[in-house]
């Protein structure tokens, strides 16, 4: 989908895309695309991003990345958040890389950051002592 000008996004707007876990292609074959092709224009963004997945998403590799949407103008975020998006292999995650020179937004592959990892074996320690102390 291209627009030209601008692009005012919501805090109850759902985005949705159809990306293809085998095939990065910028907006080729099934993957979604949003451009904004006015220099002038902002693209505001806001709201849950849902990604349907086509395919497997399990044999992603960390830093593997779909690009979501150009703009030619100004971005603004207010906070995309992300909604359903395709299961990946284990110790991955996904997140939203907003790439300024190049005026991309993106949807990468990542590996959680250490803190984290460090919350979720604390958290998992408390509820086992929790747990041992119940008669």
């Amino acid at each position: 989908l291209a627009i030209m000008g601008s692009a005012q996004l919501f805090n109850a707007t759902v985005l949705e895309f159809d990306l293809r876990g085998d095939d990065m292609t910028v907006g080729g074959g099934i993957n979604d695309l949003l451009s904004l092709n006015d220099a002038g224009g902002v693209l505001a963004l806001d709201g849950i991003l849902n990604v349907n997945g086509i395919g497997t998403f399990t044999n992603a590799i960390a830093g593997a990345t779909w690009t979501l949407i150009s703009y030619a103008g100004s971005l603004t975020s207010n906070g995309l958040e992300l909604g359903s998006l395709p299961t990946l292999g284990p110790g991955l995650t996904w997140a939203l890389d907003y790439d300024l020179a190049n005026q991309l937004v993106n949807l990468t592959v990542a590996i959680p950051e250490p803190t984290a990892w460090i919350l979720v074996v604390v958290g998992l320690g408390i509820l086992g002592l929790v747990a041992r102390r119940r008669p």
